[in-house]
């Protein structure tokens, strides 16, 4: 998406801005988190951050 423009990415190093996507949506992949994911606020949550870093990302 980064090369047909739809996205920026967040540094001129593409595997540095993956990098950041994967750290910021961390608790949502790991299983050291697992206990949070059946929490009443974790879909909430997860629609925050995706849309905060498909923010960030797009052009």
């Amino acid at each position: 998406m980064v090369g047909a423009g739809q996205l920026l990415p967040l540094s001129a190093d593409a595997k540095a801005t993956a990098r950041a996507v994967f750290d910021a949506t961390d608790r949502f992949h790991n299983p050291a988190h697992a206990a949070d994911w059946s929490s009443p606020a974790a879909e909430d949550a997860f629609t925050a951050v995706v849309s905060l870093v498909q923010r960030a990302l797009r052009a």
